[in-house]
């Protein structure tokens, strides 16, 4: 038993002796062994001038999808109290009153009625031609803010595919540089801006052409 026990031991200093020898600082690391981490920081770097551009319309994009939710609401852009109130003067033919209260109010409603009511005295056909032309400029400010957010996912991947082709570019001019003998480590970095800006411009056009969609 006990000399079970010692072979036991004699093993297993042999296999700790070995893994120590392999983990040493002066071994030399197969390519199995290497793991190399990159961060988002790292990731961004590489895409180089074009992969911040494409950062940069993100957040402006994050931005005007912000914006336009907040903008864009029922309760923003048509106030029920507000609604409730020019209809009940409206009723009560006091139209001076609804004037001065649409001017008091900073919301689509209150300036498509203030609108219609400044032609009130030349009758029921100017106030509803006023009412739809002011009606027209409204719709056509909040598309045109919406619009940006399309503009942004369409320019995305356009800027994806400017970094692909520099890189590319880049790569494939090392290559003739160095005559055929370029080292793979410097053309891998050419090649990973390219992926990177077309992911990056990806992954940016995607969620914005959805929310320019809603």
């Amino acid at each position: 038993m006990i000399t079970t026990m010692h072979r036991a031991l004699a093993t297993l200093s042999i296999l700790l002796l070995t893994g120590a020898a392999h983990a040493s600082p002066g071994a030399a690391p197969g390519a199995a062994d290497v793991v190399v981490e990159r961060s988002m920081w790292d990731l961004i770097q590489a895409g180089g001038p074009v992969g911040y551009a494409i950062i940069l319309l993100s957040v402006v994009g994050l931005g005007l999808v912000v914006d336009s939710f907040l903008r864009m609401r029922p309760v923003v852009l048509v106030p029920p109290n507000l609604a409730e109130s020019v209809d009940d003067l409206a009723r009560k033919g006091r139209f001076d009153e609804i004037l001065n209260l649409c001017k008091t109010n900073d919301s689509m409603l209150a300036r498509v009625v203030a609108a219609g009511l400044a032609d009130h005295t030349l009758g029921v056909e100017a106030v509803r031609e006023s009412l739809q032309q002011q009606g027209l400029r409204e719709i056509t400010a909040l598309r045109h803010r919406v619009g940006y957010i399309g503009l942004i996912a369409a320019v995305a991947p356009m800027l994806g595919l400017l970094g692909t082709v520099t890189g590319m570019i880049s790569s494939f001019r090392l290559l003739g540089e160095a005559q055929g003998a370029a080292r793979p480590d410097e053309l891998a970095l050419g090649i990973s801006q390219a992926l990177i800006t077309t992911c990056m411009g990806l992954i940016l056009a995607v969620p914005l052409t959805f929310f320019y969609a809603y």
